[in-house]
């Protein structure tokens, strides 16, 4: 029989260190890497069982709602459009912090016409006007109501919409359009009545 010994070999401490170091710098470069193509955070918002809305930031990017749908009655809806339906309001969250992981939750904006550009008071209240017409909506001088209640305010300051809800007694919120403006004070008309200050409670 043969036996074969086998030996250790001492490996200089030189070339651990430098093996240590090189680890070291491979995983502080990962990580910045990580850190910089990582997206934020969304923040959720409950604003009743049926609606949530997540945040980038200040910005409202999406939002989770209900309908009557029999089969598939929640609804994700990104700049004021559908852009998803599930039948549990799970499947709508994963949709929503799926895409927003892949960056694909919110398309590109098109590129504004002419004729939305606003550059004056009156140009901007037309388009506020225009909207809230579409859903019933009256403005009076210290916001827009819907049936003598006071549902917020829209504004529009430094080329950037924003809204704010009476209710919930928050900062402002920014969005894309007036469309979105109004469309999101809309939802208020869902919570409960008691948090809506109505017109006779302001007088």
């Amino acid at each position: 029989m043969t036996y074969e010994t086998l030996t250790q070999q001492a490996i200089p401490s030189s070339s651990v260190d430098e093996q240590a170091l090189a680890q070291a710098e491979l995983y502080s470069h990962l990580e910045s890497q990580a850190e910089a193509v990582a997206p934020e955070h969304l923040t959720t918002v409950e604003i009743s069982f049926y609606d949530h809305e997540y945040y980038l930031g200040e910005k409202l990017v999406a939002a989770i709602t209900y309908d009557d749908d029999l089969t598939q009655p929640w609804v994700v809806m990104v700049n004021a459009k559908e852009k998803h339906r599930a039948n549990t309001w799970a499947k709508c969250n994963s949709y929503i912090t799926w895409h927003h992981k892949q960056g694909t939750l919110e398309a590109p904006l098109p590129t504004p016409q002419p004729e939305e550009v606003c550059t004056n008071s009156n140009e901007i209240m037309a388009q506020v006007f225009a909207e809230c017409e579409k859903f019933g909506f009256e403005i009076l001088d210290d916001g827009i109501y819907s049936n003598d209640c006071k549902l917020g305010e829209v504004g529009f300051t430094n080329g950037n919409w924003s809204f704010i809800r009476t209710a919930e007694k928050q900062k402002r919120i920014l969005c894309n359009s007036a469309l979105d403006a109004v469309w999101w004070l809309s939802k208020a008309e869902m919570l409960p009545t008691a948090e809506v200050i109505p017109l006779r409670a302001l007088c």
